[in-house]
């Protein structure tokens, strides 16, 4: 099990990434086998749906649907790993 901080502080890491120029970016595993282009993608699409659950959360006349949100961009496959549904 992963913990969240761990999971928050990679979100962190690679939001500095991209205010970094490519010479100075530290040397991450996950930035060796994926194109910075597609590690700039999935960071946004990432902040785009903590902001817009934020948003759900926080406005309480459409907060009823915050759990559907939920299990929209998370869901578990068959063999119980956690994919999200982009």
């Amino acid at each position: 099990m992963v913990c969240l901080f761990c999971i928050m502080f990679q979100l962190v890491q690679r939001v500095l990434i991209m205010f970094m120029p490519p010479k100075y970016q530290p040397d991450y595993m996950y930035l060796r086998h994926v194109p910075l282009r597609r590690v700039h993608l999935f960071t946004a699409i990432q902040i785009v749906c903590l902001i817009g659950l934020w948003v759900i959360k926080t406005i309480k006349e459409i907060s009823i649907i915050f759990p559907v949100m939920v299990r929209i961009i998370v869901f578990h496959s068959d063999d119980g790993v956690i994919m999200l549904a982009f």
